[in-house]
């Protein structure tokens, strides 16, 4: 049969146009695959892999590649944050993160390489190195900003990529780009909530481990307080019955904040109620092997500081050992407030630590009032520290009060001065009061 040139023109018209209905069937068949991930609860490894599976479906390539950027390290450069990769080859694994994801964010525009053979090619040792033929990459753009890329390698039977496939990638990557984008915050949002949620079991795990109850005594009035400055704070107490008359009280501070701190304070607790129980019956061979244990137990750069002492209920005095930690404070009446301390290293600083002791008297209505930093340290808006002369004062101002509402009181001062300041720090105080 003989075709007349005008039936010719009209079958290479018609194979033409049917040719672009293909490809427009393929586009709308990978755009509606995307799209469904859009309404879907699908993760970012499932959103992923979704992509990079049509593109080795539909372009017909060894290997496809999504990398997502990151631009939250200390040097501030963008870095590979997620590589997910879909290939044919059991093999195939071409790792050009960081060459790609630079040239994108210095052109902002499509890569097609055909022939690697080229010097100018800024990719041509590597790609020869990975057997790669030829490579398509098309960056994730969203609200102006690169997020990342599409990548494919090595079109199948030694063919070359072509405009059809730029133009393809080029509306996957398009329809791609805010999806991903959405699916990561999601993602993120999904595991701050996970976060949080581990964050307040810690913490109820961690205020768990603290004495429930204070010591009821007959000649004194115990309180405590403490706040943390995070979910989760590095500030420890403890009230340990040593004996009939004997009440070992102790007040730390673990360097460092949040969970390893937290981790570290269970760690320091179990140490002192250990030695506080079974350990040397002197107080300084104890607070030796406290810091000796808690050495052993930790890396060199976390220390704890840590006030130390035994209440004796019969002879009324208090014996302490401080450790690195705020000077406590002793008012008695009719003298000048006292400050203890001893001049000893904070536990964990080094695994053979000496440790010297003092002792000093419980008059009738003295106070004795040991803290953390972060009472003291408490910064308002200008900087300024609430001050050890504030707390005294405060103390001294309300001395007439049970120890509950002197320890209120001391607070309700402290959160007046520092108003709307954000805190860094834990505030921990326990006051002991001898009845009058």
């Amino acid at each position: 049969m003989v075709f007349s040139r005008d039936t010719k023109k009209e079958v290479a018209t018609l194979r033409s146009q049917v040719a672009m209905l293909k490809k427009s069937l393929d586009e709308l068949s990978v755009l509606n695959d995307i799209a469904t991930a859009i309404s879907s609860t699908l993760s970012l490894d499932d959103v992923l892999d979704l992509i990079t599976k049509k593109c080795v479906q539909h372009i017909g390539v060894e290997q496809a590649a999504v990398f997502l950027v990151d631009k939250s390290g200390e040097d501030d450069a963008l870095k590979t944050r997620v590589r997910h990769s879909r290939t044919t080859q059991k093999f195939v694994q071409f790792r050009l993160d960081d060459q790609l994801t630079g040239w994108m964010l210095t052109y902002r525009k499509p890569l097609l390489l055909n022939n690697i053979s080229d010097e100018t090619a800024f990719l041509s040792s590597t790609l020869q190195k990975h057997n790669i033929s030829n490579l398509l990459a098309i960056p994730l753009i969203v609200r102006g900003e690169i997020t990342g890329l599409i990548a494919l390698f090595n079109k199948k039977n030694n063919q070359k990529f072509n405009e059809n496939d730029q133009s393809l990638l080029s509306v996957i990557a398009s329809e791609s780009a805010q999806i991903i984008e959405s699916s990561r915050l999601w993602e993120e949002e999904r595991k701050l909530i996970y976060l949080q949620e581990e964050l307040k079991t810690s913490e109820r795990i961690q205020r768990s481990l603290l004495p429930a109850n204070v010591p009821v005594l007959k000649e004194y009035n115990i309180s405590v307080n403490m706040i943390s400055a995070k979910e989760i704070g590095g500030d420890y107490y403890d009230f340990i019955k040593a004996g009939p008359d004997r009440w070992v009280l102790c007040v730390g501070d673990i360097s460092g904040k949040g969970l390893p701190a937290a981790l570290l304070m269970a760690n320091l607790q179990a140490t002192v109620r250990g030695e506080s129980l079974y350990g040397h019956p002197d107080v300084c061979t104890r607070m030796a092997d406290i810091n000796r244990r808690f050495f052993n137990n930790t890396t060199p750069e976390k220390y704890a500081t840590l006030f130390y002492g035994t209440l004796n209920t019969a002879a009324h005095s208090f014996e302490f050992v401080n450790a690195g930690h705020n000077k406590g404070l002793l008012l008695t009446p009719g003298q000048p407030p006292a400050l203890l301390s001893t001049g000893n290293l904070a536990v964990g600083f080094f695994e053979d630590a000496e440790y010297s002791k003092k002792t000093v008297p419980m008059a009738p209505g003295s106070i004795l009032a040991i803290y953390s930093d972060g009472i003291t340290e408490a910064l308002n808006r200008e900087g300024e520290e609430f001050g050890m002369d504030r707390l005294i004062q405060q103390l001294t101002s309300n001395s007439n009060m049970p120890a509950k509402e002197l320890t209120d009181s001391v607070f309700s001062a402290v959160q007046a001065f520092a108003g709307t300041a954000p805190q860094y720090d834990d505030m921990t105080l326990m006051i002991v009061r001898r009845r009058a």
